[in-house]
C-alpha cells in the first residue's frame, strides 16, 4: 500500500554548528586548517566525522562548492598547515551538458589541485564509490579519480575491499590509503519511540515481520527487483512478511512501476517523501530487520545507520560496507532465493540483534570522530605513515 497518513512532521533545528563562521570569528585561534568540501549539510555524515576536530587543535570547515573550499583556503594563507578534504567529485561533472564541456570541467578541477599544492596546500580524498551511480561520462570520471589518486597526500577509505574494487577502474596507491570506519549516527536522531509504540503507529501487528528500505528511492538500490521478491513471497506465504520503503522518490520508470506495485499491495508498504530525523528511530525500532539491496555500492550509510540504530541487516554482496557483517549482525546474499531464505527463516535474527547492538556500541560517532580526529594530527604533523599506524588495522573500530 501507498500510506496517505504521514508521519508526525515536526521539524527542529538541525543539531549542527558553522564550522566557517568559528574560523571566521576566530580566524588565528589555530594554526591548522582543514576545509572540507562539498559539503552536504543534509547529510549529517561530515558532520559525525569532523566533530572532534577541535579538540585536537584543528579547525575544520565546510565548504559547500570546491570553489568556496578554494576561496576559503587562500583566505586561511596566514595559518601554518592547510588541508583541502575532498569528499564527493561527482560534483565536478555534474551538470555538464557536452562532452566539451565536462573536458573543461575536469581540466579547470587539475588546474586548481595543482595551484593549491603549489601554495603549500595538503590533498585528501575520502573515497566513497568507486565511480558515481549514475555516469554519463564515465571514462572522464575515471579521469577525476586517476587524477585524485595522483595528487592527494592520503586517501581515506572506510571499506577495506575499497583497492580490489577499483581496480578495475583505476588504480588506488595503497601507500596512500587510510582506512577510518563510516561512524554511526548515535545521537543524531531523537531515540524516543518504544517499539510497540512504532508498530502500532505505523499499523503492524506484534507478530508481523517487518524488512525495512529507508533511503532516497533510486535505480541503484535494486527497489523494484526487492518488491518482487516480496510479491512472489507474500502470494505463497500471505501475512508472513512486510516489506516497508520509505523515502523520496524519482519520477524514473523504475521508481514509478515500484509505486504502482505497491498502491493496493497487502505487503508492500511505500512511505514516498524524505523522512525527517525525528521519524527515523520510530521507523528502525519497528522493524525486524533492514534490508540493503543495492546493485552496486562501496560504502552504505543506510547500512552503518541500521547497524547505529541496533537493526539486525539483510544486504546484498554488492551493497557495500557487508565487512561490518562478518560477525553476525546481519546476512548477506547474492541471489534472491537466498534472500528468500533469510526472510522466512527468522531464527538468526535474535542473536543478529545482539551482535548488532555490539556494532552499534562500535560505530559510536564520538570514538569514530576522535579516532579521525587523531588521524588527522598526525598527518598534518608526521605523514600518511603515521597517520596509518593511528587509524591501526581495523579502521578505528572499538573493540
Amino acid at each position: 500500500m501507498i500510506f496517505d497518513d504521514k508521519l508526525p512532521q515536526k521539524r527542529s533545528l538541525e543539531r549542527r554548528w558553522s564550522m566557517q563562521q568559528a574560523i571566521t570569528l576566530h580566524p588565528t585561534r589555530e594554526a591548522s586548517a582543514w576545509v572540507y568540501s562539498p559539503n552536504f549539510v543534509g547529510n549529517p555524515y561530515q558532520h559525525l566525522l569532523m566533530m572532534h576536530m577541535a579538540d585536537h587543535d584543528i579547525t575544520a570547515m565546510g565548504a559547500q562548492a570546491h570553489g568556496d573550499a578554494l576561496r576559503m583556503l587562500k583566505a586561511a594563507a596566514h595559518v601554518d598547515q592547510r588541508v583541502w578534504h575532498l569528499h564527493w567529485l561527482n560534483v565536478v561533472l555534474a551538470g555538464a551538458k557536452t562532452r566539451e564541456d565536462a573536458e573543461k570541467r575536469v581540466s579547470s578541477f587539475e588546474r586548481s589541485l595543482d595551484a593549491m599544492q603549489q601554495q603549500g596546500v595538503r590533498l585528501v580524498w575520502t573515497m566513497h564509490n568507486v565511480l558515481p551511480h549514475e555516469s554519463v561520462f564515465e571514462d572522464l570520471e575515471v579521469r577525476l579519480r586517476v587524477i585524485m589518486c595522483e595528487r592527494a597526500e592520503m586517501i581515506h577509505i572506510m571499506n577495506p575491499a575499497s583497492i580490489a574494487a577499483a581496480a578495475a577502474s583505476f588504480a588506488v596507491p595503497a601507500e596512500k590509503v587510510v582506512r577510518v570506519e563510516h561512524p554511526g549516527y548515535q545521537g543524531y536522531y531523537p531515540e524516543r519511540a518504544s517499539r510497540a509504540g512504532a508498530r502500532a503507529q505505523l499499523g503492524f501487528g506484534p507478530n508481523e515481520q517487518v524488512s525495512l528500505v529507508l533511503g532516497a528511492l533510486k535505480p541503484y538500490k535494486g527497489l523494484l527487483e526487492l518488491a518482487e521478491v516480496f510479491d512472489g513471497l507474500s502470494r505463497r506465504h500471505p501475512r508472513r512478511v512486510n516489506l516497508f520503503i520509505a523515502g523520496g522518490a524519482g519520477r524514473d520508470e523504475g521508481t514509478q512501476r515500484l509505486l504502482h506495485m505497491a498502491a493496493l499491495h497487502p505487503a508492500i508498504h511505500v512511505l514516498p517523501e524524505r523522512i525527517v530525523p525525528e521519524d527515523i528511530w520510530t521507523l528502525f525500532v519497528a522493524a525486524d530487520n533492514a534490508i540493503v539491496p543495492y546493485k552496486a555500492s562501496l560504502n552504505s550509510g543506510a547500512l552503518v545507520l541500521a547497524l547505529s540504530m541496533g537493526t539486525p541487516v539483510i544486504a546484498s554482496s554488492t551493497a557495500g560496507s557487508t565487512h561490518l557483517l562478518a560477525q553476525g549482525a546481519g546476512r548477506v546474499y547474492s541471489a534472491h532465493d537466498e534472500l528468500e531464505a533469510e526472510l522466512l527463516n527468522t531464527e538468526w535474527q535474535a542473536p543478529a540483534r545482539e551482535r548488532a547492538l555490539a556494532m552499534r556500541h562500535r560505530l559510536r560517532p564520538s570514538h569514530i570522530s576522535d579516532t579521525f580526529a587523531r588521524v588527522a594530527r598526525a598527518f598534518m604533523d608526521q605523514g600518511v605513515v603515521a597517520a596509518r599506524a593511528v587509524a591501526g588495522p581495523n579502521g578505528g573500530l572499538d573493540e
